[in-house]
């Protein structure tokens, strides 16, 4: 069984379930620690809506919280939840735009990272 990630009626992503799931309880996770709207609201059991605007403001968060901390256990655990929801906004047409070369180096990444995000 598979979820349903969509912005409006387009899919983003179709994970297996687990991964779906998972990564909604990440985002979960991330949101309430800073006070934040997830800009991932539940559909159905296994179908996900992403508000581009809501979403976006929260994963700019953690981009800029990802390259200012010096945790290397932080930086780990956020690494591929930043990933996955960088395609995911690059999908919802609002791409990142990296500032400097350690963002270009990561955001290098990102093509790969998609290539196992079927939508």
């Amino acid at each position: 069984m598979n979820c349903l990630f969509r912005v409006g009626e387009e899919s983003v992503w179709t994970p297996s379930a687990e991964a779906g799931r998972l990564y909604v309880g990440m985002t979960k996770c991330l949101a309430a620690g800073g006070g934040r709207a997830t800009g991932v609201r539940t559909i159905a059991e296994d179908v996900f809506e992403i508000d581009p605007e809501s979403f976006g403001a929260l994963v700019e968060v953690a981009y800029k919280e990802y390259f200012n901390s010096t945790n290397r256990v932080y930086r780990s655990q956020l690494h591929g939840w930043l990933l996955t929801s960088l395609v995911l906004l690059a999908r919802a047409g609002r791409p990142v735009t990296p500032s400097n070369d350690e963002e270009r180096e990561f955001v290098e990444d990102i093509s790969e990272h998609a290539k196992a995000m079927p939508s």
